[in-house]
């Protein structure tokens, strides 16, 4: 679907403006610039006001976005919250520099891997460079999630 065909509601919260799905909108200017623009000139507002919601890439979820998702859910202090989200990536942390996997049910997998040495070739003098070995997190999403972000039928993962 053509940018220009589809369209947007923002909605404005409490929390700043929102799309109608609840996904926050990034309406930050810096340091008084004015709103992006393509190449053509056109304002990047004008080409999203007929996209659909799914097809607008958000901002990314924030540990700060987190706390206050559980403060306004489950009505905990906010420091109730701050110290909550700390612990829990805190022990998914030194689980993964333990060597164990964290598995969180319908989300998917964060697992730690060895990477060995390898070499590489500097393409501009020919040169060959060692790559000393390394360890790695790597993220595996759950069927749940994939479908959830894929629709069934669109050509994404099965």
């Amino acid at each position: 679907m053509p940018l220009a065909a589809a369209r947007i509601e923002a909605v404005h919260s409490s929390r700043g403006p929102r799309l109608a799905g609840g996904f926050p909108v990034d309406t930050r200017v810096i340091d008084g610039a004015s709103p992006a623009k393509h190449m053509n000139g056109n304002e990047v507002a004008e080409d999203l006001a007929g996209v659909a919601t799914s097809e607008i890439a958000k901002t990314a979820l924030t540990k700060e976005e987190l706390q206050n998702l559980l403060f306004q859910n489950i009505g905990l202090s906010k420091r109730e919250c701050r110290d909550m989200v700390n612990a829990i990536f805190e022990e998914m942390r030194v689980a993964l520099e333990a060597g164990e996997a964290v598995k969180l049910e319908g989300f998917g997998r964060f697992q730690p891997r060895e990477r060995p040495k390898r070499w590489a070739r500097n393409l501009q003098s020919g040169e060959k460079i060692a790559i000393s070995e390394r360890r790695v997190v790597t993220f595996h999403p759950s069927k749940k999630l994939i479908g959830s972000i894929v629709p069934r039928g669109s050509g994404g993962a099965k």
